[in-house]
């Protein structure tokens, strides 16, 4: 008899195990986006020192970095959502990019190419990154609410005798 209760405890043990990890594991996934892309001159030469500000349309929120020496810069961790992003450096005018939209897990490219002038100068471009996901091999998406509520049901089944019992799951359970 206690053989018995045994081999039951140990699949269920090990359902729970899995079932913490996969808890656990599912906070790591990425719900946001990355930017990055290279400001250069006329002449193809890059341009260290830029600054470039990401302003969330619908907050208003402005975040700022600056092109390292050979002219690359990145955004990382922004939330998904609405966009414009504008560059600048002494000597160029300043080029703003329309708006354009971030996905989950996106990860784009938005290259510069200053023109010669005064910095109170504005040029506004399209953006049009990579819609392709070219800086790495991960894949995410947006599950709507309902998609997760046509999910199909299941039935918890008894450890003793695996008959169904009266306590189904699914979205009629709520």
């Amino acid at each position: 008899m206690k053989k018995g209760k045994r081999s039951i405890h140990l699949p269920i043990l090990m359902l729970l195990l899995l079932s913490t990890v996969y808890v656990v594991s599912s906070h790591a996934q990425i719900s946001t986006a990355t930017i990055s892309g290279t400001v250069t001159d006329p002449q193809g030469a890059v341009i260290p020192g830029a600054t470039l500000i990401l302003t969330n349309v619908a907050t208003g929120v402005e975040t700022t970095t600056e092109s390292n020496v050979t002219g690359l810069y990145r955004f990382q961790n922004i939330q998904i959502g609405t966009y414009t992003l504008s560059a600048s450096a002494d000597g160029f005018r300043t080029q703003k990019m329309e708006q354009f939209n971030l996905k989950v897990n996106q990860a784009s490219t938005l290259d510069f190419a200053l023109e010669v002038g005064a910095v109170a100068e504005t040029i506004t471009v399209e953006a049009t990154g990579v819609e392709v996901q070219s800086s790495s091999a991960e894949l995410g998406t947006v599950v709507e609410q309902k998609q997760v509520l046509d999910l199909p049901q299941w039935t918890e089944l008894h450890a003793d005798d695996g008959t169904p019992s009266r306590r189904s799951h699914g979205r009629h359970a709520w």
